[in-house]
Order: structure tokens, then C-alpha cells, then sequence
């Protein structure tokens, strides 16, 4: 065991650089202002740091704020703005020494709000006048890390989702908001004053055990009215869920048909309608988004044939096992008036599959190279006026632990090392020198794999192996393998069949993007970009993601730029899962759907 040591730090002797340390005398009850900003200038650069201190749990840094400043020898300004807003400048100040910031002379008053470059915000926040009742989603409680020590994030908190469609035959759109295992999902109708009441649904209290991870409003039938087709997912269950159809039996009172409903069983991630067989009704493809119990694996995704109105598996090979499949969209990529789909998914790249006169192919000329990501969400829509349809995805975001590119990319390796029929999923990251090593603690290491423990006694030893020294040979050559080449959120310019990535702007790389819509929110007849995300479910060495509380990006044409919250109006606190733009009688409103919370509502001002 190696002694406790204390190193004095002895660079700034070998390199004759400058700094300025900044300390603070804060308020009573924030005696070391945290939350204080300081901003500094010398030779027309400029550095900002803030007053964090913390640097997780029971952790801490002295609560002093270091700036380097290279050969810099005076600062020609410092300006702080306190907590609570009072604002203090300096100018002129000598280098190399501490600095103590007292709040007592802070004598500048908080700086005036920026005025709005609209009369009003683009949206307000109308969830009282939406729903006279809260509509809350409760997710049931389910560790999927108590039986999968090794995967990232959970998977069993990916609701809830919402529906739209006229259900009761008056012209008005209806809700549909999926519940989590154990809490029925729910149907509510608009009234005539554009609120929405709650619709009962009796056989949805009888399918309440699954958790509905998609559903689509459509005539399935072919009666004139509008069904409800729900798929369910999760990852509680062993048990795969089933896709099931509820025929409108008039006024909105839906019933379960099974007999109409497909038999298929998948932990689906999402459910799109669309006639790609031409013969005028809408047929499903719905999306596998694991193999519970097996994180990694390729689950079994579905083409649904809509036969007069019952739903028959009709999935090619190339389909049925793409990856672990989080979302898809139906757009007619190569102009030749059939509907082609694109499907993104975790360690997955963009996939487009060409539709040939009901057939399809895997389209190599449509192929993205290094797009394999984390992506979660995706819209597809003329982003830049030139007729042809660009895509929009939402990924992992910059801000966590994890990094990749394409010469440093992520890896996934899933293999039985222990022979109990249990696969181990190993996600790993490049060193220096060239090999892949686990981002995983030893302890989750050896609590999944308890053989492990008596080759690897010593964190150190554990420390210095890769991915390569945990597998035998044999399981090398048999493992599944994947890769991440990039997080970042981002918009594909498509160029003539061509796509061109472009990263959104680093505001929407704060945080993973779990849910996205395409609104013209400015009146200029550009589609402007809304984003929600978050993910608290992740392993404590991690650190949950929770920097984003909604974005609006104004579409500039060949690019986005942030809205700031004073002039978009849009606050949106939580795990965001779905965004749905619904007409009322009051007019256009975005809704919010939030895991474990009450769902919102925002009226889009334009």
C-alpha cells in the first residue's frame, strides 16, 4: 500500500507564467458567494469563471477561483456579479498575488433585464388552462442496475409518450398519454374551449401491467374513425410486450380487439404508421429498443401489414435485427413517391431503408459515415427551403464522462464470459496508447462477473487492463461488438442524397436530448427547433444529467441559433420524453411530456 503524499506544484517556476487567485468574503448564509461570476480582461481576451466549489458528492475545492493568465502582467479589468445580482468592478490590478472580494462593496446595482426582441415570449406557459388537473405520469420503481450492473444508463424509465388524433368524431385532436408498469395510460379529450378532460377507458385499466412505450392515433380499420394502436416496452420483465390494437367503438369509447392485434412480441421503442405497400391503408413499423436483461444485444424490430384492418408480421431480415432501435421517421428520401424509413438508435448509425415497391433495401448511397451515436429522438423535415428533406437528431450531449470520435470512438462488447447465460455488455474508451480500456469500476466489474474477483485482487490491477484481457480468446472472436463515433446532437443537410452532419450549437450538447419537434415558432415560415431532455438514471460515478431545462433554436437557415429564455418563454424543468405540437380553439400548443411528473403546456405565440 502506498504512503499519503503531499506534492507542491512547481510549474509556474519552470514556466514564469502569471495567475491572479480570487477570494470572497460573501453574504451571511453564503459567506464563500458561491454562485458569484467573475470575468476578467487583459490584452482584449477575456476569462470567465464561476463560484462552484463542488465537485460531487461530499466533495469539495478550496473555494478560490484561479485564473492563469500565461505572460500577462496586469489585468486591465475584473467584474464580478455576486449572488443575487449586485454587480463590483476593478481596474487596473497587479498580478501574482490573492485577491479578496468583499460583497460589502459591491455598489453597482444588478445590470437591467435585456429587453425582449418580440412583444411577448414565443411560448407561455399554459398548463393550468390546458388541464383543470394535473396529469401526472408515475413511473413505477425498478432498478434495472440491481440486475445489469454494467449498462450506462437505465432503460425502464423511457416514458412517457404521447399521441395525438381525433378519437371522439369532433374535429378536435385528443390525447393520448402512456403510463408507465402499473399506472394506466389515459385518453383525454379537447373541449370546445381547448382544455382537455379526462375520457375514461375501462380496458385500460385491464392492460395497465404493461408499460406503453408508443402509441399512434390512425383509422386501422378503415371505418372512418380513428383506433388507438399501443406498443408496450420497458425493461422490468424478462417478458417481451405485445402490440395491441383498440378499436374505436364510436364516440371515443376504445376497446382492446387482440384479435386485430399483431402476433409479435417486442420491448419496443416506438410505433409509425405509414402505407409503404401503396394499397391505401396504414401499416406499422415498429421499433425493438432492447433485449431485457441483455444490454447490447440486437432485439427484434417489426413491419406490420395492415390487412384489412389486422396487423400481420411481414418483416424482411434486413429489418428485424438493426440494433437497439430508439426512434424512426417515414419520408420519401429519394422522390420516388414511396415512403422510405429511417431509423437511428443506441450504438447505432443513421440507417435508411429504401423502399422498393414494398420491399427494403439497406440504401448504401444514403449511408452516413462515422453517425453511429447514442441517438435518441429524430425529426425529418425541409430545414433549409431546397425541397428535399433534412434530418434532425437528438444524442448524448458533450456534457458527461463520455467522449468519442472517429479515432477515438466508444466501444461496446457483449459476451457470456462467465457461461451463465448472462451477457456482460462492456463499454470502453481509448487511451493513449492505442488500446480500449473499461469504463466501468472494478466493483460493478467483479459484481457482475464474480469469477473476476481472484484475477483482478487489487483496484490497480484492474485499473491497468483492457477491454482484451477480460475475454478469452474464443469469447473475443464470439463477442458483439459496437461503436459510438459521436454524441453530439446534430442536423443532416441533405445535399442532393448527400448528408452532411452539422453539431446543433454547444447549448444543446448540455444535456442528452430525449425528445425534439420542428415548429415555426418566429413566423418567418422556417421551422425552428425545440428541445427537451435529461436523464437522472445513471450510476453515481457518472453523475445524473439534468443541465437542460429546454431549448429553442431559431432556424437562421443553414444553421440554429439559442433563443434565450427572456425571449422564448420556455422553462422546462425534469426528464422531458415527448414534445407534441396539438391545435386548439386557443391555438397551437406544445406539449411537454415528463417521466415521473405532470405533463406541460406552452401556447405558441405565432
Amino acid at each position: 500500500m502506498a504512503p499519503c503524499g503531499v506534492y507542491r506544484n512547481d510549474a509556474r517556476q519552470k514556466n514564469n507564467n502569471h495567475f491572479l487567485k480570487v477570494a470572497f468574503q460573501g453574504a451571511p448564509g453564503n459567506r464563500f458567494a458561491v454562485g458569484a461570476t467573475v470575468r476578467v480582461w487583459a490584452a482584449q481576451q477575456q476569462q470567465v469563471l464561476q463560484q462552484i466549489p463542488a465537485r460531487g458528492f461530499q466533495s469539495c475545492v478550496e473555494p478560490v477561483l484561479l485564473f492563469g493568465l500565461g505572460k500577462t502582467t496586469r489585468l486591465d479589468s475584473l467584474d464580478v456579479v455576486w449572488p443575487g445580482g449586485r454587480r463590483q468592478r476593478l481596474t487596473h490590478l497587479p498580478v501574482d498575488r490573492t485577491l479578496t472580494l468583499d460583497w460589502r462593496q459591491s455598489s453597482l446595482p444588478p445590470a437591467p433585464r435585456p429587453p425582449l426582441s418580440a412583444p411577448g415570449p414565443l411560448l407561455t406557459d399554459v398548463t393550468a388552462q390546458t388541464f383543470t388537473t394535473p396529469v401526472r405520469h408515475q413511473e413505477n420503481r425498478f432498478v434495472d442496475f440491481n440486475r445489469e450492473r454494467l449498462m450506462p444508463h437505465l432503460l425502464s424509465t423511457q416514458g412517457p409518450k404521447l399521441a395525438l388524433g381525433d378519437l371522439n368524431g369532433d374535429g378536435r385532436d385528443d390525447v393520448f398519454v402512456g403510463g408507465a408498469r402499473g399506472q394506466a395510460s389515459r385518453v383525454f379529450t379537447q373541449r370546445s374551449n381547448g382544455s382537455f378532460a379526462l375520457s375514461p377507458q375501462p380496458d385500460f385499466e385491464e392492460d395497465k401491467d404493461f408499460e406503453d412505450a408508443e402509441a399512434a392515433i390512425f383509422d386501422a380499420d378503415g371505418d372512418g374513425d380513428n383506433d388507438l394502436v399501443v406498443a408496450s416496452g420497458g425493461n422490468e420483465t424478462q417478458q417481451l410486450g405485445i402490440v395491441r390494437v383498440y378499436v374505436n367503438g364510436g364516440g371515443g369509447h376504445l376497446k382492446a380487439n387482440p384479435a386485430r392485434s399483431p402476433a409479435v412480441l417486442v420491448n419496443a421503442s416506438c410505433l409509425r404508421p405509414a402505407d409503404y405497400d401503396g394499397d391505401g391503408d396504414l401499416d406499422l413499423f415498429v421499433g425493438g429498443r432492447s433485449v431485457p436483461g441483455h444490454y447490447g444485444l440486437q432485439p427484434r424490430s417489426y413491419l406490420l401489414r395492415n390487412d384489412g384492418g389486422t396487423f400481420a408480421d411481414a418483416t424482411p431480415e434486413a429489418l428485424s435485427r438493426v440494433g437497439m432501435v430508439t426512434s424512426a421517421a417515414w419520408a420519401d428520401f429519394d422522390r420516388d413517391g414511396q415512403p422510405d424509413l429511417l431509423l437511428i438508435g443506441e450504438w447505432m448509425p443513421l440507417t435508411l431503408f429504401k423502399n422498393e415497391k414494398g420491399r427494403f433495401i439497406q440504401n448504401s448511397e444514403f449511408k452516413i459515415q462515422n453517425s453511429e451515436g447514442w441517438w435518441n429522438c429524430l425529426a425529418v423535415g425541409d430545414l433549409d427551403g431546397d425541397g428535399d428533406p433534412d434530418i434532425v437528431t437528438g444524442n448524448w450531449g458533450t456534457n458527461t464522462k463520455f467522449s468519442a470520435s472517429t479515432e477515438r470512438p466508444m466501444e461496446l462488447t457483449v459476451s457470456d464470459i462467465d457461461g451463465n447465460e448472462t451477457t456482460e455488455a462492456f463499454i470502453s474508451y481509448y487511451r493513449s496508447d492505442g488500446k480500449s480500456y473499461p469504463y466501468h469500476v472494478k466493483g460493478d466489474v467483479v459484481g457482475q462477473v464474480p469469477t473476476l474477483k481472484k484475477r483482478f485482487l487489487h483496484y490497480a490491477d484492474y485499473a491497468r487492463q483492457p477491454v482484451s484481457a477480460l475475454l478469452t480468446d474464443e469469447q473475443a472472436k464470439t463477442a458483439y461488438r459496437a461503436r459510438v463515433a459521436c454524441l453530439e446532437s446534430s442536423v443532416f443537410w441533405n445535399e442532393r442524397g448527400v448528408f452532411k452532419r452539422q453539431a446543433l450549437p454547444d447549448e444543446a450538447q448540455a444535456a442528452p436530448v430525449m425528445a425534439l419537434c420542428l415548429r415555426d415558432l418566429t413566423g418567418d415560415g422556417r421551422p425552428d427547433l425545440v428541445l427537451g431532455g435529461n436523464v437522472y438514471g445513471v450510476k453515481p460515478e457518472i453523475g445524473r444529467h439534468d443541465a437542460s431545462y429546454g431549448l429553442v433554436l431559431r432556424n437562421e437557415g443553414r444553421r440554429f441559433a439559442p433563443v434565450p429564455f427572456q425571449e422564448s418563454g420556455l422553462l422546462m424543468r425534469g426528464e422531458v420524453r415527448d414534445l407534441q405540437v396539438v391545435r386548439t380553439s386557443k391555438g397551437v400548443h406544445l406539449l411537454v411530456a415528463r417521466n415521473d411528473d405532470t405533463l406541460l403546456s406552452f401556447k405558441v405565440s405565432k
